[in-house]
């Protein structure tokens, strides 16, 4: 079953995460102790870590620009907290930029959407949202967001060679919907996938 696993999930699950799979997937109830045991004794190649970059800037913050969030990740209702940002990937030698929109609620929710970065006022302006900013160098809402792009690029960017725009975007479909949104255990969801934490509080 942890082959399994392991090559269904393409080697992007630790211990933890193959012990919910295996009790989600499989009914089996066994320790992260045991998985890894298990795991250690089957000589699987281990997933590389990349130290977090830690850079010291000072705090400064426009009085126009107010921080509303104030990483409260936990809104009673949804569609009151939503976060964004973007990252650059390189595919044929170029770098493309991913923009995404995160649905805050009971559970993680991504969502994609592709924009202008100039129009980014007048788009949430469209939507009645209003924009959260923190100090400059403490982006701490935004928090989830860098959580996410964390492991997108540890579980699956970091990890292949893209030919092509086309090969980059199937990929990022396939890990966004295919495996983050509906089969990555997520501890805050208590172990649940999203869309499984969505049906679950539905």
């Amino acid at each position: 079953c942890i082959l399994a696993l392991h090559s269904k999930y393409k080697k992007r699950l630790g211990a933890d995460k193959l012990r919910i799979c295996l009790r989600n997937e499989y009914c089996l109830q066994i320790s992260t102790g045991r998985v890894y045991r298990l795991l250690k004794t089957m000589n699987l190649p281990k997933m590389s870590t990349v130290k977090p970059f830690s850079r010291k800037n000072v705090a400064s913050l426009d009085e126009n620009c107010i921080n509303i969030l104030k990483q409260r990740f936990n809104p009673a209702k949804p569609n009151a907290a939503w976060v964004c940002d973007m990252t650059y990937l390189r595919a044929a030698g170029r770098f493309f930029y991913l923009y995404v929109l995160f649905l805050i609620y009971f559970q993680e929710r991504l969502l994609l959407t592709s924009f202008h970065v100039k129009t980014i006022p007048d788009y949430l302006d469209s939507l009645d949202m209003i924009q959260s900013f923190s100090a400059k160098g403490h982006p701490y809402d935004n928090a989830v967001m860098e959580s996410f792009f964390k492991y997108l690029k540890k579980e699956e960017t970091d990890r292949h060679s893209f030919a092509s725009f086309n090969e980059l975007n199937l990929a990022l479909f396939e890990y966004i919907h295919g495996f983050y949104n509906s089969v990555r255990p997520h501890s805050h969801n208590n172990g649940l996938s999203p869309d499984h934490a969505e049906l679950a509080f539905s």
